[in-house]
């Protein structure tokens, strides 16, 4: 069945660019930061990675509302916030961007999951 929808290439597109960006990030962070934060940074990139993760596969069952995904983007994305304010990451216009990017294609993607919401329920 093929993906019909035209937002799809580029979504997949912009992902794939904030995915990159995040593991050269990480690397460098790994090799750069101090032991003691080092938890923390993790932390962040999970997060991050989880929630790229999420994005991706949303884009390709076409935004169907599961109530659990839908809860934990949400929560994924204030994490990815408050980790970003802790870490004091606001210095770095790149994590800047990609994290601005991330949040709002993550906020996309709980639009579309709740217009469909009352048209077809996806439970697990």
């Amino acid at each position: 069945m093929p993906i019909k929808n035209s937002y799809i290439k580029s979504y997949c597109i912009i992902l794939a660019a904030i995915s990159f960006i995040s593991i050269y990030y990480f690397v460098h962070h790994q090799l750069v930061i101090k032991d003691d934060i080092q938890p923390a940074i993790l932390a962040y990139f999970i997060i991050k990675s989880f929630l790229i993760f999420a994005n991706f596969t949303r884009a390709f069952k076409a935004f169907h509302f599961n109530p659990i995904i839908f809860k934990a983007l949400f929560n994924l994305g204030i994490g990815l916030l408050l980790a970003f304010l802790y870490l004091q990451l606001y210095n770095d216009s790149i994590l800047i961007l990609t994290d601005c990017g991330l949040s709002l294609i993550t906020v996309f993607s709980l639009m579309k999951m709740h217009q469909n919401k009352n048209e077809k329920q996806n439970y697990i």
